[in-house]
């Protein structure tokens, strides 16, 4: 059954395309998370159909044994296509997909989606008003540091890798702490802003603290 938004979180290792001779992002599990009520609606594996050149281990979590055993129990999903149609279960036209660098996990799953929100955009566009002269933000703040700052929780330790539930989980309430504390959100914006003393906002954009009314998200 849809679901009237989702929050999704991917994790990816590097799958080599035979037909461009290069390896690109390839998806090795997927986690997807109702937003509305923390029910967790996928949890799997999805075996690349392609020769896996770099499991990115270390960051993804996935390790070729885990890969092998979920294949073999029949608990991994098997491919993008049958991924897709996995999250299409829960997820239609007017569905809201939620996720940290949404546009990663899009990439590698091979869809686009009209209705989307993205945390570290919301973050960082609060952090740097407008973008900047040149229309582009000085960085962008990964999640670890964001469940951290913002919602002090300890996530994504670096000896285990990452856990795509736990991500998920954590992107809701970011997102959430986002919009139910604005003023948590600003002060933490203007610290991270100080950092960057020759940051220029957009022109005729009022860069003032003091004249700087709440973050309104969404």
């Amino acid at each position: 059954k849809a679901r009237r938004a989702v929050v999704t979180d991917f994790e990816l290792g590097m799958v080599m395309d035979e037909s461009r001779g290069r390896a690109f992002n390839g998806l090795a599990f997927l986690g997807a998370v109702d937003f509305l009520t923390g029910e967790v609606l996928i949890r799997e594996y999805v075996k690349p159909t392609g020769k896996v050149t770099n499991w990115n281990s270390c960051v993804s979590g996935i390790k070729p044994a885990d890969m092998n055993a979920a294949v073999r129990r029949g608990a991994a999903i098997h491919g993008c296509e049958t991924a897709r149609a996995a999250l299409w279960g829960y997820v239609h036209s007017d569905t809201v997909i939620t996720d940290q660098a949404l546009q990663n996990d899009l990439d590698a799953l091979g869809i686009i989606h009209p209705r989307v929100v993205d945390t570290a955009i919301v973050t960082t566009q609060t952090a740097f008003k407008g973008g900047g002269q040149s229309g582009r933000f000085c960085r962008t703040w990964g999640l670890r540091i964001l469940a951290s700052d913002l919602l002090c929780r300890n996530i994504q330790k670096e000896e285990e890798g990452h856990n795509a539930a736990e991500d998920a989980l954590a992107t809701k309430d970011l997102l959430l702490c986002c919009i139910e504390n604005p003023t948590l959100l600003d002060d933490w914006a203007r610290a991270e802003r100080g950092a960057y003393p020759r940051y220029e906002p957009d022109s005729g954009e009022d860069n003032d603290p003091e004249n700087e009314g709440p973050s309104t998200w969404p």
